[in-house]
């Protein structure tokens, strides 16, 4: 019992650390937006914002991929390495 206690102060621990992270993330974006909305450059903003997500998504795909493809090689080396014993 003890210890459904701990995960749920744990839980809720990480709960609000979340929160508090999304919150001032949410804050710096709102105020880049209004920024450049002051200046009539919002359409720059997001050009600037969907390239950086998508940039992002492209190199996080291709690192998946090459880390994929080394656990694979490792798993065939394995393989054949006690095959051979």
């Amino acid at each position: 019992m003890r210890s459904n206690r701990r995960y749920v102060i744990w839980g809720i621990i990480g709960l609000v650390a979340a929160v508090l992270l999304v919150s001032s993330r949410i804050a710096y974006y709102y105020t880049e937006i209004l920024w450049f909305a002051e200046l009539d450059l919002q359409s720059i903003f997001f050009t600037v914002l969907s390239t950086r997500y998508i940039v992002g998504l492209v190199a996080g795909l291709l690192f998946g991929g090459f880390v994929y493809l080394n656990l694979r090689m490792v798993r065939g080396i394995i393989a054949q390495l006690s095959d051979s014993s």
